[in-house]
This record gives C-alpha cells, sequence and structure tokens, in this order.
C-alpha cells in the first residue's frame, strides 16, 4: 500500500518530463529486474514429494469452481476491485479535462486514498472478530454504493470540484478494505485443502473482471465525473447484490450428529457458532472448572497415598497391628 500510494506521484512527474512512453520504460526495467532477483533469490520451497502435476492442479480448479461458497466471495471480491480499477483507469482523464489537474496532482490526490484503504484493512481484523466477516462485507459494500449515490447526488446539484470525485473515493476505499480482506478469506476458508489452488482461482477472476470493465470505462465521456461515479456504483451494486445470492447459510450441524459419543449435557455445553467470543468465554470456564476438579482429585489421591505409606512403616512391637491400621487408613482412602 505504501509503494501503491507512492508511485501515482512518481509516474505523473515522469509523464510530465518525459512523456507517457518514459512509464512503460521503467516498468519494463523493474519486471525484468524483479524476475531476475526471484530466480536467483526464492527457490522452489515445496519438497519434491509434495509437488504436483499441472493437470492436478487444474482438476482441483473445477472441484473449487463446484462451491457456491466459493463463487459468493469470489464475486463480491471481483467487482469490489473492479469498482477501484474502474476508478484508477478513468479518475486521471477525467482530473484533467474536467478539472484541468496535472498528472501530478492527481497522485497527491491518490496517497490519502492509498492510505485510507491501508488503515481500514488494520482495522479490519479487530472488527471482523467483532461483528463477523458477513457483515463486514455487507457493511463495507453498503458503504461504497452510498458514497457513489452522494457524489452523483452533488455533482448533480451542480459542484465542480475535485473533492466531488475524490471524497466518494475514499470512502469507497475505506469500504473496500474492511470488505474484501473478508471476500479472501472467505473464498479461501470455502476449499481449506485447496487454499493455493482457490487463492490462485480468485486472483485470476478479479484481475479478468478488472480487465474487462477497465476497457469499458475508457470508453466512457470523461469531460464530467459522473459515469465514473455512476459506473463505480453500479459494478459495487453488482458485487454486493451477487453476493447476498449467491451465499448460503449453512444450518447449524446438531451436536449429535458432530459426536457421536453419549453427551447427556450437551444442551447445556452447546455454543453459539455466530457468537465466537461467547463460546471462547464458556470453553474458558469448562477448562477452568475441569483443572480445579483434577486438581482437587489429584491432590486427594496422594494424601492418601501418603497416609498410607506413613501408616505402613512397623513400629516397633506392634507387629501385625500396624498392618491391621495400614489397611484401614487405606480403605479410608479408597472410600475418599
Amino acid at each position: 500500500d505504501v509503494c501503491s500510494s507512492d508511485l501515482p506521484v512518481l509516474s505523473g512527474l515522469i509523464v510530465e518530463s518525459v512523456g507517457w512512453r518514459g512509464i512503460f520504460a521503467l516498468v519494463a526495467v523493474a519486471a525484468f529486474g524483479l524476475a531476475a532477483w526471484a530466480r536467483a533469490r526464492l527457490p522452489e520451497t515445496a519438497p519434491p514429494g509434495m509437488r504436483e502435476h499441472p493437470l492436478a492442479t487444474l482438476r482441483s480448479f473445477g472441484q473449487i469452481g463446484r462451491s457456491r461458497a466459493f463463487w459468493a466471495y469470489a464475486w463480491f471480491g471481483a467487482f469490489s476491485l473492479s469498482g477501484f480499477l474502474f476508478f484508477v483507469g478513468a479518475a486521471p482523464y477525467v482530473m484533467e479535462q474536467t478539472y484541468g489537474a496535472r498528472p501530478s496532482v492527481y497522485g497527491l490526490f491518490f496517497i490519502p486514498l492509498a492510505a485510507t484503504y491501508m488503515l481500514a484493512n488494520m482495522a479490519c481484523g479487530r472488527m471482523t472478530r467483532r461483528y463477523g466477516g458477513r457483515r463486514m462485507i455487507v457493511f463495507g459494500g453498503g458503504c461504497t454504493i452510498a458514497a457513489m449515490a452522494t457524489g452523483l447526488v452533488v455533482m448533480g446539484m451542480g459542484v465542480v470540484n475535485p473533492l466531488a470525485l475524490m471524497v466518494p473515493a475514499f470512502v469507497h476505499s475505506i469500504g473496500a478494505g474492511l470488505s474484501v480482506p473478508n471476500s479472501i478469506a472467505g473464498a479461501v476458508g470455502s476449499a481449506p485443502d485447496r487454499a493455493g489452488a482457490a487463492s490462485g482461482l480468485l486472483g485470476f477472476i478479479q484481475f479478468l473482471t478488472a480487465a474487462v470493465t477497465t476497457q469499458i470505462a475508457g470508453f466512457l465521456p470523461h469531460d464530467t465525473a459522473m459515469p465514473t461515479l455512476a459506473g463505480m456504483a453500479v459494478l459495487s451494486a453488482t458485487g454486493l447484490l451477487g453476493f447476498l445470492i449467491l451465499e448460503r447459510v449453512v444450518p447449524a450441524v446438531p451436536v449429535a450428529q458432530c459426536c457421536p459419543l453419549p453427551m447427556p449435557r450437551a444442551r447445556a455445553l452447546r455454543l453459539v457458532p455466530d457468537d465466537p467470543s461467547l463460546s471462547a468465554k464458556l470453553l474458558f470456564r469448562f477448562l477452568i472448572f475441569f483443572n480445579r476438579l483434577s486438581l482437587r482429585a489429584l491432590c486427594t489421591h496422594r494424601s492418601c497415598i501418603l497416609q498410607g505409606a506413613l501408616t505402613a512403616r512397623p513400629l516397633a512391637g506392634q507387629g501385625d497391628a500396624s498392618l491391621g491400621v495400614t489397611s484401614a487408613h487405606l480403605r479410608v482412602g479408597q472410600r475418599r
């Protein structure tokens, strides 16, 4: 995120100094250097026995593609990324043709855009643990739609200012930062035994969708920012609506089906799947109670053994009487 926030400023300065061809030259040099460095410094980490044939990976794609949950999360993630790249592809032309801003000025506006996305990613983990992944996806998608609708209303009122385009983009960045990580985690988590293949398939779907929608952004008029905001609103609404349609709430499996052993107190120990904090508290209390019970039983057992060992020593002149006392103490200890 730090590099992505700085590079638009650098690319704007390159365009103003040497022209747009300089950007392609810089990207070519950077890509070649990165490929050479990766070839030399990043060896294959998978052991030879765990490497599979490419055809097996393709077959795993077919298995993942039959998962409804994967498509629900992948659909949302693909259209969320498409909305962001739709803005990245159209905003420089809108800033130049509508507001007369130089490319470097757009790069300066892009820095807080990337910063808000980074901060939203940092807050996503804590908020997800509290509210759940599905709520964060719905909340993030709702924020992006509301931001685009507000921007369209403001522009419809005749406001001509770069902030009328950039402020909705900032809110879109916050919504994406809160929802996209959950969509990625949900898509990968839908195939835990094929997490790498699911991640690769998700990335392919995301960038393929973004490539198509970005080409559409190039044909829209750039003398006003309304087509850009409208396109982002359509993409955000399509992603959220498709997620809500494709998702499927899996019913909770009864405890008797999860554990075939008899559990007389299964109702008392039933945990609520939608509230992980409550489940953790109940489990923690159960472990404390079990440890205390085990410690008390262990102390009682050791005291009985110690008492029996002390009384087992024969005293002078007592003979078999001491043995009778020892057996009596042992019987008392066993009853305890």
